[in-house]
């Protein structure tokens, strides 16, 4: 990794309006040698087909951190730039950002049992995901979102068995609210969608190859319940949990 920091303190301004921001570019090279970039078997692969390839991928990002007493704000935007040596048709590039704001010590002047307030999201689209296992898609900074984008996709989950284009992005809120000076209300709300576009592999490269069938999901989930600690070094917690999920023609279900 190579990582520069840069930091400015804004003078100037009164105590409870100082602003503090960072700047902390980034950029990773991950070299990785895959045995079958096509994900089929070699026996459909179109003659003179090279199967084995060496990828480079090129992850830079920029991540923006801003904090004064009453609000904390992040900001990371990046790319993924994949490069194949045998088979410059799957040369690909992706995007990928995350945003998150800490609203606690606002909210806490207005109503002081409120311990925590955030609101957060994530996008991220790749033309194509790496092969199974095969890690993360960047460094989405945040520590206000939820999970980053080294978070394993739908290939590396076993979704998906071809390369697609594929679009996944999240927006949430979560808080918790004193009840009392052990317990504490926790709620989590959180809405994702997952679209996919078409496929990344050439046609002309595989033979007899079954059409990838994806459906486009939306998901809605919700947690609430109180988390109590109980001793020195013990925490009980109560948690409800609803998620409901929508695709297309098949309706919700939850």
């Amino acid at each position: 990794w190579a990582v520069v920091l840069l930091y400015a303190n804004l003078s100037g301004l009164s105590d409870s309006a100082a602003q503090q921001i960072r700047v902390v570019p980034s950029v990773s090279v991950l070299e990785r040698y895959d045995s079958n970039v096509f994900f089929t078997p070699k026996s459909l692969l179109a003659p003179g087909t090279t199967a084995d390839d060496l990828i480079t991928t090129v992850t830079p990002q920029l991540n923006f951190m801003q904090s004064n007493s009453l609000v904390k704000t992040n900001l990371s935007v990046g790319a993924v730039v994949q490069k194949f040596v045998n088979n410059s048709a799957l040369d690909n590039v992706g995007f990928n950002g995350s945003a998150g704001i800490d609203l606690a010590q606002a909210v806490n002047r207005v109503l002081p049992r409120m311990r925590g307030f955030r609101v957060f999201g994530t996008y991220q689209y790749t033309p194509s995901a790496p092969a199974f296992g095969a890690g993360g898609l960047g460094a989405g900074g945040g520590g206000f979102g939820t999970g980053g984008f080294g978070v394993a996709g739908p290939v590396d989950s076993g979704l998906l068995t071809q390369r697609i284009r594929t679009t996944m992005f999240n927006v949430g809120l979560s808080n918790s609210y004193s009840l009392s000076p052990t317990t504490d209300f926790q709620t989590n709300y959180t809405y994702s969608q997952l679209s996919f576009g078409g496929n990344l592999t050439p046609t002309s490269t595989t033979a007899g190859q079954p059409q990838t069938t994806v459906f486009d999901t939306q998901t809605h989930s919700i947690s609430a319940g109180p988390t109590s600690k109980i001793s020195a070094i013990d925490t009980l917690t109560v948690k409800y949990t609803f998620n409901q999920m929508s695709q297309g023609q098949f309706g919700d279900f939850a």
